[in-house]
């Protein structure tokens, strides 16, 4: 792992690794965030495959023990901005982003594909363990389809937008031609409590992921998932939007950062429709779908290193003191993997 890295990164007391990656009773375990600096993770669990339903979970970083916060804990109010409570056996959720939108506060938004197209939004509390108290949602606009999901601490939220389709080719490479490409078009989409639902302009893209955008939302990074890239828009006011593109060999998921500028991006070894057949599978996919994660500087926009990771169908990633969690959107368990545990470079 970089030295770099590590002095950057939360510094915690982790247990020892020994005989391959610690595993943790987590299913589904699409997307990972930190919480309460760096104690405890909170994991999305998609319902689909042998995960009946789904939930948020905190795992904490010290002693890996997995205590569940959604359904079932913290405190609920009804009726805000105008809606109520997903039921619990509704509740699917996806893509996660936590910000700090006032000192002290930490807020959790969850995409959510259960009984509604909406960003759930809770209040984080942590006593002895956390806790998160729903405090309402953002509808999304008719006939979209949130993946990913990110906040800027002005309270401006994005959505990558895979679910209306847009005509035509995404900037940055020819994908029209096949109804299958056209039905995955997508594109970037904002919102803010004055001007509600927006489409981000320029940012049509082919299979829109991973998300991440900067504080002052000039520079949004995209993964275009099954054509396998990392676009990153630069955004200046009366100015189109520039358009980098990074070819990645696997196809990118989730987007994540690292606390010296550095982005992590996971994802699968597969071919797209081999992914979609295991996500929509009734029961567990008999696939084998390994996972690859890159180390991108965010500044240069330029790979630094590739790991390859034998957990089956990882779309997440995220820097926990000196280990790696990686998260599967199909699977039973997060792996905690220490800096040995892995084929090609040594750069976590």
């Amino acid at each position: 792992m970089k030295a770099t890295l590590l002095a950057c990164l939360v510094l915690l007391s982790m247990p020892l690794l020994a005989g391959g990656p610690q595993r943790i009773n987590v299913g589904n375990a699409e997307d990972l965030a930190l919480i309460a600096a760096g104690r405890w993770v909170i994991a999305s669990s998609m319902p689909g495959g042998s995960q009946k339903e789904g939930a948020l979970y905190a795992v904490n970083t010290a002693t890996l023990v997995v205590s569940k916060l959604y359904p079932g804990s913290g405190g609920q109010l009804a009726k805000v901005r105008g809606c109520a409570p997903v039921t619990a056996a509704a509740f699917a959720p996806h893509g996660i982003s936590v910000q700090t939108l006032s000192p002290g506060r930490e807020t959790l938004f969850v995409v959510n594909h259960g009984g509604r197209e909406s960003i759930e939004i809770f209040d984080i509390a942590v006593e002895k363990t956390p806790s998160l108290i729903w405090r309402g949602c953002i509808p999304l606009p008719k006939g979209a389809m949130a993946n990913a999901v990110a906040v800027t601490p002005d309270y401006r939220v994005y959505i990558t937008n895979m679910g209306a389709p847009i005509e035509g080719s995404a900037a940055g490479g020819a994908v029209a031609g096949s109804e299958v490409k056209r039905r995955w078009m997508g594109d970037i989409l904002e919102w803010s409590e004055k001007t509600g639902w927006q489409t981000v302009p320029d940012s049509k893209t082919y299979a829109p992921n991973g998300l991440l955008v900067s504080d002052d939302g000039a520079q949004i990074f995209v993964n275009s998932w099954a054509g396998g890239e990392v676009h990153k828009l630069t955004r200046s006011a009366g100015k189109e939007t520039v358009r980098q593109t990074m070819p990645l060999p696997f196809l990118p998921d989730n987007l994540r950062w690292g606390k010296d500028g550095s982005i992590l991006a996971a994802g699968l070894r597969s071919k797209p429709e081999s992914v979609v057949a295991c996500v929509m599978a009734k029961e567990p996919c008999g696939l084998a779908i390994p996972t690859g994660i890159a180390k991108i500087r965010g500044d240069a926009f330029t790979v630094e290193c590739i790991r390859n990771v034998g957990l089956q169908m990882g779309t997440s990633a995220i820097p926990v003191g000196d280990t790696l969690w990686v998260g599967p959107a199909r699977g039973e368990s997060i792996w905690v993997l220490a800096k040995s545990e892995a084929s090609g470079e040594q750069c976590f």
